[in-house]
């Protein structure tokens, strides 16, 4: 159910340009990004936390300026995410970045869980302006409400 929200979210936005997709693992939002008119570059590396794809991509993403950072499902991994979301905002004018809330620990590199509001919180430290906020799926959770899977946020 959450990825076909994730799928959904991604097709909406606006990828135009150079598009860094920061953890992209075996690739499988590069269509989206070209279907909307973007130049998909792909980044991965097997070395980090929950890498476990081989390494791709530039060797310094970061250090290169991107029109569009997209990030999907990886910031659990990342030791230190108020500093991958600070480096994102120097060298990058969007951010499309999803998270996952409520799944189970996948690896022993999976770090974190965040909520959405936590996120915000992160995202608008490292400068940020937070546009849009959807939530990715959803379960229930006992008799109360339906509980979030996760997250899509696109920044600017």
């Amino acid at each position: 159910m959450q990825r076909e929200h994730l799928l959904g979210f991604l097709s909406e936005q606006d990828f135009t340009g150079n598009v860094l997709d920061f953890g992209c693992g075996v690739a499988p939002y590069r269509e989206i990004v070209e279907a909307k008119g973007g130049v998909w570059h792909g980044y991965n590396r097997g070395i980090y936390p929950g890498g476990s794809k081989e390494d791709i991509g530039p060797s310094e993403p970061l250090e290169q300026t991107w029109d569009v950072i997209l990030s999907t499902q990886m910031a659990q991994y990342v030791p230190d995410v108020p500093r991958l979301l600070a480096d994102f905002r120097a060298c990058s004018k969007r951010l499309v970045f999803t998270i996952s809330t409520n799944w189970p620990e996948v690896e022993p590199e999976d770090l974190f869980r965040f909520t959405r509001t936590g996120m915000e919180h992160l995202l608008t430290h490292a400068d940020w302006k937070v546009e849009e906020v959807r939530q990715l799926g959803a379960v229930p959770f006992g008799d109360r409400e339906w509980c979030a899977l996760g997250y899509g946020f696109v920044c600017a």
